[in-house]
């Protein structure tokens, strides 16, 4: 009989699993025995199902209960379930018993292949012993075993509660056994010299005519196959624009017809490759030679756009090729100049959906739809320029919106972008009658042990089937073959040394000695190249010693925003040392606080603890300069005085018609001695003159007339830094949408409020408000929630925002039985939330204010004296009441200035998110009460 609390705690051991694709079915159930010592143990089984490749597999887990206070589940044993797994009942044997028992035997080696095909390989990951045996490690689980990071989490720690010391132990002991064994590759490892080449093209619907010659192949031979690449991979978009092909494909002619297109335009050398095609489309085309050396093939898909009919989306083919797994996707993602956002939900999705068995080098090429943010007039100057060969593309990157999303980390942060190169004298040809666009990409990532090299990244102009052209990159890589047996090896020598380092227990504690213990950081300025310090741990003790870092407190952070700290945790071998590097990194938002306060100290202790040891600490100090960069200009024209001159803690920002002096500094400049300055803000200026400059203005000393040949280009390029640094452009985020639709000056300068207007959240914008969760708020919601919001009672009180047409935000509550006054009924604030850029415009205020007017409304028609069996949504609303996550001190105040209090805590209300406890916050429903604060996004 099955125990759901034993078969609980078996899922929670296994969740962070090695095999971290594991989908399991698991029962459970406990016996107890006694050991040698004649004292009772306790154990579990448990089985255990996973599905891989179609097929699904079982497994036998036993499991011995560590420290039963606790609950910790080890890992006895593994066993596959399969036609030979046999099970047998015996009576129990006492030790002084002549009695025997028969048990199965099991050959570890089961764990492999058969027909060609790898089965209950994901078994290997829980196997304790399984990773010291050479005939277990293949290609596979070696790749596996050398990724790096694995995210299994350690325990929450603060000084003076170590956490889960036996658990962590582990987890730093793996991590640390992987990275040396990624320090030793070529001890157990080939490399293979690659090469591959990419492309992307949106056809547009066409069917090829012409050459592909230099899309499929560029400037390599078809005569002479050694000059061709090894891989070949094309991704195709808008391959059939059919309205028949939106709603079902019944033949694959398309995609046949481009990959005889690419076979033809590599003529005789055809031969020499073979396929492998999937889905809407992606073509991989891999010498024939290297066809013995492929493996684990698999492909999925996901369609996005209008209604999810897969006009936009994804798909993505992951294979082996010797032992280094290889991932390429091919995406298309929203259209249109103003739909930043969405292409952010877009991506966001694609992460999601496209789920594969195994990591990989992962090259997305596609048509991501990002613009440049010109007009469309200098947009085509730069282009000739570029192609003249009189400019280059860095001039266009300023204004890439998918390099500025990129800076904010809110798409393709993890991947690389090479530099895009255009041969002089191309002619550059593109759609007269549309702003031209960046949209075509390759972008790809690597591991810390396999690095592409991007050789080349162009486009084909002299192909123009389409309104987009096609884009290509080559790479140089090496791909890795792995000998099991060495790696065996090699891995019993890695381990040897720290096998005890979870088992430590007693007579010898793990030290730690640090020099220095203090780290000086000096002056520290917003702006100024990064500051990097050293220290060293050393092990003086006889016994290696495991080390992390932990936090100041449970509601805190590991480090202060500036502050980056590598490694964060790690293993000191006896007498060994390990450098920690310490780094400041000023981001406009950290400097914008930094500069509000009137302190200039920056001083944070930072602890480690030593696993089965004490704690030590770090003391790093600075002093932070205050600057003018990295603020917002309405603030900066608050103050009074230069930035240094005066106490910034007492300033309030104020929305003043001057501009700020500094600017008016600058500009004044300018305007005085550098009329006739040709090269002004297209060279740049002299570091130690900038710096000189930027000190003028923070000090409000006055900016030298006189200076070098370069004082000009330096006071340009100061200008161009300080409005880079502002936290909001001197054209705000909530004025863009108004300023893309205005017609002319009149329409410009006019009077023009903005429109705020909310929807009911219904079966047609649903996919809407999931795209703002998305980006909205750190967790997944389930699919109850969004029947929830749909349900008619609920019509007015789940709503989507929109800001001049367009969806920022939402507020969804949930009417529920009082339990507190039976009769009553209450509105729970399940989410709501507002894109940063719009928080300051009070649309989160505006949307609160209209849920309580329709409690309001609905209590007004409600009989006083509803029936006892009244449904909760025709009683009278007492109040409303949400949870807001205890570090969250900025909802929690906007809520409580408008009525809410806190009535309680709720520990351990969120189950995947730190810290875990929630607030509880309640407003009584009254007609009288307004709303008047910015709109935050809470959970």
């Amino acid at each position: 009989m099955s125990d759901p609390a034993w078969t609980r705690l078996v899922a929670r051991s296994l969740r962070p699993a090695r095999y971290e694709q594991l989908r399991n079915t698991i029962l459970a159930t406990s016996f107890g025995d006694s050991n040698k010592d004649g004292q009772p143990d306790q154990f579990v089984l448990a089985i255990v199902t996973n599905e891989e490749g179609g097929a699904i597999e079982g497994g036998l887990f036993v499991f011995r209960v560590d420290d039963p206070p606790v609950l910790h589940l080890k890992i006895v044993q593994v066993i596959p379930i399969d036609k030979s797994f046999v099970v047998k009942v015996t009576q129990s044997i006492k030790a002084d018993s002549n009695a025997s028992s028969e048990e199965v035997d099991r050959d570890d080696g089961h764990f492999g292949t058969k027909g060609g095909m790898r089965f209950y390989s994901w078994i290997k990951w829980y196997n304790p012993t399984l990773l010291h045996r050479a005939h277990v490690l293949d290609g596979r689980t070696c790749h596996n075993y050398l990724r790096s990071p694995h995210v299994d989490p350690l325990s929450t720690a603060t000084p003076g509660l170590p956490g889960d010391e036996k658990s962590d132990s582990r987890i730093i002991r793996d991590n640390w056994i992987r990275a040396q064994m990624r320090l030793r590759l070529d001890q157990f490892a080939t490399r293979k010299p690659l090469t591959l080449r990419i492309g992307t093209f949106n056809v547009n619907g066409r069917d090829p005519s012409g050459s592909l010659a230099s899309f499929v192949h560029g400037e390599a031979k078809v005569t002479d196959p050694s000059t061709l690449p090894d891989v070949l991979v094309f991704g195709f978009q808008e391959l059939d624009l059919s309205s028949q092909a939106l709603i079902y494909q019944a033949t694959t002619w398309k995609e046949e017809m481009w990959f005889t297109a690419i076979m033809d335009a590599l003529e005789s050398a055809s031969a020499d490759y073979v396929k492998q095609l999937v889905g809407m489309l992606i073509i991989v085309i891999i010498r024939r030679t290297l066809r013995p050396h492929i493996g684990d093939v698999s492909s999925t898909s996901s369609g996005q756009g209008v209604m999810w009919l897969g006009n936009k989306g994804g798909v993505a083919v992951r294979f082996r090729l010797y032992d280094t797994i290889f991932t390429f996707v091919n995406s298309h993602l929203a259209a249109f100049d103003d739909q930043v956002e969405r292409r952010n939900a877009d991506y966001l999705e694609l992460r999601r959906a496209l789920r594969l068995h195994a990591p990989g080098v992962v090259p997305p090429p596609g048509n991501l739809n990002y613009r440049i943010e010109l007009p469309d007039h200098d947009i085509r100057v730069l282009i000739a320029e570029v192609a003249a060969g009189e400019g280059d593309f860095n001039s266009i990157l300023e204004f890439d919106q998918l390099t500025e999303q990129r800076r904010l980390g809110r798409c393709f942060s993890e991947f690389k972008h090479g530099h895009f190169e255009v041969a002089s004298g191309h002619e550059t040809a593109y759609d007269t009658k549309r702003r031209p666009a960046w949209t075509d990409r390759v972008f790809y990532s690597d591991t810390d042990w396999l690095s592409p090299k991007q050789t080349s990244y162009t486009c084909h102009p002299d192909i123009r089937i389409s309104d987009h052209k096609p884009v290509t990159s080559n790479f140089q890589l090496e791909a890795f073959s792995l000998d099991p047996e060495n790696m065996s090896n090699v891995l019993e020598q890695v381990t040897k040394p720290i096998m005890s380092i979870t088992d430590v227990v007693t007579e010898i504690t793990p030290i730690l000695a640090i020099e220095p213990p203090q780290t000086d950081l000096g002056a520290i300025l917003f702006g100024i190249p990064t500051i990097h310090r050293k220290t060293n741990f050393t092990n003086p003790g006889t016994i290696a010693c495991a080390f992390r870092f932990i936090k100041p407190s449970e509601n805190h952070p590991l480090f202060p925003s500036w502050l980056t700290v590598t490694p964060t945790s790690g293993i000191i071998l006896p007498g060994e040392s390990q450098p920690i590097s310490i780094t400041v990194d000023l981001n406009r938002e950290t400097a914008a606080v930094l500069n509000k306060q009137n302190h200039a100290g920056m001083t944070c202790r930072l602890t480690i603890h030593v696993e089965h040891g004490k704690d030590y600490d770090i003391t790093v100090s600075g002093v932070y300069n205050k600057t003018c960069f990295g603020n917002s200009l309405p603030w900066l024209a608050s103050l009074p005085q230069a930035i240094r001159k005066v106490d910034t803690s007492t300033i309030l920002e104020k929305h003043d018609a001057r501009a700020p002096r500094e600017v008016i500094g600058l500009i004044g400049w300018l305007m005085t001695h550098a009329v006739h300055e040709e090269n002004l803000f297209l060279a740049s200026g002299d570091v130690e003159e900038v710096q000189m400059i930027r000190h003028c203005l923070d000090t409000g000393d006055d900016i030298p007339s006189a200076g070098g040949q370069t004082m000009a280009l330096s006071v340009g390029q100061t200008l161009i830094q300080f409005l880079n640094s502002l936290t909001e452009p001197v054209i705000p985020w909530s004025f863009h949408g108004f300023a893309a639709s205005v017609k002319d000056r009149d329409e410009a300068y006019g009077p023009r409020p903005p429109k705020i207007d909310f929807s009911s959240v219904n079966p047609n914008n649903i996919g809407t408000l999931r795209k703002l969760n998305q980006v909205l708020f750190p967790i997944k919601y389930s699919e109850k929630f969004y029947k929830d919001v749909l349900l008619p009672e609920h019509e007015d009180y789940c709503l989507l925002v929109y800001y001049n047409d367009i969806p920022v935000g939402t507020i969804c509550c949930r009417i529920e039985a009082d339990p507190k006054a039976p009769g009553l009924s209450r509105l729970y604030i399940m989410t709501m939330g507002v894109l940063a850029p719009y928080r300051s415009r009070k649309v989160g205020s505006k949307a609160l204010q209209h849920v309580v007017d329709a409690a309001v409304k609905h209590n007004k028609t409600i009989n006083s004296t509803p029936p006892k069996d009244a449904p909760p949504f025709k009683r009278t609303l007492d109040y409303f009441y949400m949870h807001v996550q205890t570090s969250n001190v900025e909802a929690r105040r906007f809520y409580e200035s408008n009525g809410f209090s806190e009535v309680g805590v709720v520990e351990g209300y969120y189950k995947k998110l730190e810290p875990h406890d929630a607030w509880v916050l309640e407003k009584k429903v009254m007609a009288t009460e307004g709303v008047d604060a910015s709109a935050v996004s809470t959970t």
